[in-house]
């Protein structure tokens, strides 16, 4: 085979395969490295898809149960439903056991007919519910309902077994089967006076096709075929899909099970993306997620997609990238003949001729003139042949001309000299302005180097000691850093890494500050390091703005978590007097349209007293949100003079609880905003006074103590205490150990808020309940105090 048919045929196959190589690797990435090709990409950006969307429905419908059971919660805790509940499963216990007798008893009695109004009432408000009713626990005896025919009948036995083992306080239920062919969720509430022989349950009906589908509703975020089912615990489903399974009529649906892969996973309680068929018998992408109720039921949601969808578009891009890979292997197969044509025949012309020269035959010639570079290297060949021709004519005379080059050589010799000594004198002027530092370990045996001046400069060393050993410099290297130093210099001698570190040298005047450290060894022919040079840099401004920003950065982390957790307890802790006002204004617009002035006025000091309480937490809540951005210009303040004045403040309550307050003779002067801190000191006396429970001798001592930069300020009392359980958890908003006692719960998180912004910290140590507690916090001295005080307006 000639070479111009090797040389296309060569060409040909290596275009073929890297043209397929090319379009496998952009369809199916390269395996063991991070490309997943189009196909893996669309799969991966599927599956994200799929499980952000997952994660949302979960989230909703953990959200949607969690309304649900704060509901319940607040129609149990009215007053008025309480109060009649009590009341009139006392009078129906009282009159008989026998449940005939009851049912009749309940149907006759004019109070529970009032409760049942009551109920319509709430279901006005509430009207996501279907129905409230209100049943006695032990017998099922239904007192109250907003349906007025199922007054004095009795709840199905087998809801009442399932009801009667949930020993949680609100729990959800499932009626998958429900008159109207559509699943239901109860939610359930047990009440009762404390120690009741009568609890009651309370429940509420939620239709999920009205109510929960809507909230379920996705768009056009999955495609045309995207779809998110529902499941309970046995697989059946709980919302009308799109279609109906195989084999089902639509109004059955309800009582098949799917028998689907996603949807198992889903109701056994697992979470996850799985290829598998739908109900459809199609071949879907699905994410599964779970989300526990009550007992061992739990409701599977299932995200899905038809696969089909998902990778339509890359099918036809497979099928076009092939259709032009065809046309490149073509296209390809033809330049190779092509290119075989220029350049095959001038080689084996090139070949020929050089076989000749090789045999003796200096008169040959290539002669055939081509363009490119082929013609230039078979005109140089010729030209070679004519060379070697003439260099036996011209032996003679070159030896002449050697002796003259050799007086040239000479002559240049000097003049490179002169040129070196030049270099050296400019390489000096460059150390010496330079900004960094240089250095040469010219001799690693004996251990002497050379620095230039910036270098002692800047480590502060004398200018005489420029000749030293990097033995005496490592001792003034950081004793954290040592270790650092020596694995980076053994890994350059030793495994030819790369010499770039940063350490902390110390200065003449005991500073450390951060130079990074550059270098190079020169080795000999055996790979021995003999020398080694490199330069030193002053990093110690960047160093601390590093430090600064990891320090801004993690107060920012700081701040924003306590926004989260802000907003989520404003939000929970103000629903409670806006139910009980929402709820009395019903009742004022029920009692003006009966004509009952007192009610009206009762259900309207109740509506006043439930928002003072708002009023009461929003003030506080605002004083929360001032600390660290307005702060008062920081003075000197005397700890004695403060604890005094927060004792003559507080000197009625200490008064009414008798309490003995001790106040240590030594205490400081520290650095601070005085108003702010009177609110700590404030805070912390009164809550040792709130929470001294039983204690027939109470006493508070407040003390002082230096530690290192920090004033560390005590209020210890002999009180309740504190378990360890709740020792961080009590500084958060709304948190109180006592939910009886007076207050909003803010009192602690301020004082935590003012402290923080004084630079300290606020911590409680208690052995537990009974065993009294000691709530400290710290304030900064000296320079620590001096940075508070120079910090503007401290806008935080």
């Amino acid at each position: 085979m000639s070479l111009r048919s090797k040389m296309a045929l060569s060409f040909g196959i290596l275009s073929t395969v890297v043209l397929i190589a090319v379009s496998l690797t952009r369809t199916f990435g390269i395996p063991f490295t991070s490309d997943l090709g189009s196909f893996g990409e669309a799969r991966l950006e599927a599956v994200r898809s799929l499980t952000l969307v997952a994660d949302l429905m979960k989230d909703r419908v953990t959200d949607w149960l969690s309304e649900r059971s704060s509901d319940a919660r607040a129609i149990s805790e009215t007053v008025l439903i309480a109060s009649l509940t009590a009341g009139m499963t006392n009078q129906m216990l009282k009159s008989s056991t026998d449940t005939e007798t009851i049912h009749g008893f309940v149907k006759a009695q004019p109070e529970f007919q009032s409760l049942s109004q009551q109920l319509k009432d709430m279901l006005r408000s509430y009207k996501r519910y279907e129905a409230i009713l209100v049943a006695e626990a032990n017998s099922g005896v239904v007192i109250g309902s907003t349906d007025d025919r199922q007054v004095g009948t009795s709840l199905d036995k087998a809801l009442l077994r399932r009801l009667s083992d949930l020993d949680s306080e609100t729990f959800f239920v499932i009626d998958p089967i429900h008159a109207d062919q559509s699943a239901h969720l109860l939610t359930v509430r047990r009440f009762g006076s404390a120690g009741s022989a009568n609890p009651c349950f309370l429940v509420m009906t939620v239709d999920l096709e009205r109510v929960l589908k809507p909230l379920l509703h996705v768009g056009a975020g999955l495609g045309r075929s995207g779809e998110v089912v529902l499941v309970d615990q046995d697989s059946k489903l709980l919302l009308k899909p799109s279609q109906a399974p195989a084999g089902m009529s639509p109004p059955g649906f309800l009582r098949s099970r799917i028998e689907t892969k996603p949807a198992g996973l889903a109701a056994a309680g697992k979470e996850g993306v799985v290829a598998a068929k739908d109900y459809r018998g199609e071949e879907v992408l699905a994410a599964y997620r779970s989300v526990e109720l009550s007992g061992k039921q739990r409701i599977g949601i299932v995200v899905k997609r038809d696969i089909a969808e998902v990778f339509g578009p890359l099918d036809k891009r497979v099928l076009a990238a092939s259709l032009i890979s065809l046309l490149g292997i073509l296209c390809a197969s033809g330049m190779g003949f092509w290119i075989a044509g220029k350049i095959a025949g001038p080689v084996d012309s090139l070949t020929r001729v050089a076989r000749e020269v090789a045999g003796g035959n200096l008169d040959a010639r290539v002669g055939a003139r081509v363009p490119g570079e082929l013609g230039i290297l078979t005109d140089t060949f010729d030209a070679m042949v004519d060379r070697i021709r003439r260099w036996q004519e011209d032996l003679e005379s070159q030896v002449k001309e050697r002796t003259a080059e050799l007086t040239a050589e000479i002559a240049e010799r000097e003049r490179v000299e002169d040129a070196l000594r030049a270099s050296e004198e400019r390489f000096e002027l460059a150390v010496k302005g330079a900004n960094d530092g240089l250095w040469d370990w010219f001799d690693m045996g004996r251990d002497l180097a050379w620095f230039s001046p910036r270098f002692t400069e800047m480590v502060g060393w004398p200018d005489r000691d420029r000749i030293g050993s990097l033995s005496h410099l490592q001792s003034l290297v950081h004793p954290k850093d040592r270790g650092k130093v020596m694995s980076a210099i053994r890994g350059h001698v030793d495994r030819d890494e790369p010499l770039d570190f940063e350490c902390r040298v110390r200065t003449p005047s005991g500073e450390y500050r951060w130079f990074r450290w550059r270098g190079e060894a020169l080795r000999n022919s055996e790979g021995v390091p003999t020398r080694m040079a490199g330069s030193l840099q002053d990093v110690t401004d960047r160093k601390m703005a590093e430090e600064e920003l990891e320090r801004l950065i993690a107060e920012l982390e700081a701040k924003n978590a306590e926004l989260e957790r802000f907003t989520y307890t404003v939000s929970h802790d103000l629903s409670s007097p806006l139910i009980t006002i929402k709820t009395f204004v019903g009742f004022v617009q029920e009692d003006l349209r009966q004509g009952n002035p007192a009610s009206v006025n009762e259900d309207l000091d109740r509506i006043s007293r439930a928002a003072e309480k708002m009023s009461v937490l929003l003030d506080q809540l605002l004083e929360l949100s001032r600390i660290g951005r307005i702060v008062n210009v920081p003075t000197e303040v005397p700890l004695h003079e403060l604890a005094e004045e927060t004792v003559d403040l507080l000197a009625a309550r200490i008064a009414e609880r008798q309490v003995v307050v001790d106040i240590a003779l030594d205490l400081p002067t520290v650095f601070g905003d005085r108003a702010r801190l009177m609110e700590v000191m404030q805070n912390l006396v009164e809550n040792a006074i709130k929470f001294m429970g039983d204690q027939p001798n109470p006493r508070i001592r407040i003390s002082a103590e230096m530690k290192g930069n920090e004033v560390i300020v005590s209020v210890s009392d002999n009180g309740m205490g504190v378990d360890l359980a709740y020792q961080e958890k009590i500084f958060g908003l709304f948190e109180k150990l006592d939910p009886a006692c007076q207050g909003t719960g803010i009192g602690l998180a301020l004082a935590k808020r003012i402290v923080e912004v004084h630079g300290g910290r606020l911590w409680v140590k208690s052995e537990g309940p009974g065993q009294g507690s000691t709530f400290s916090f710290s304030l900064p001295t000296g320079q620590e105090a001096a940075l508070l005080s120079s910090g503007g307006d401290h806008e935080g």
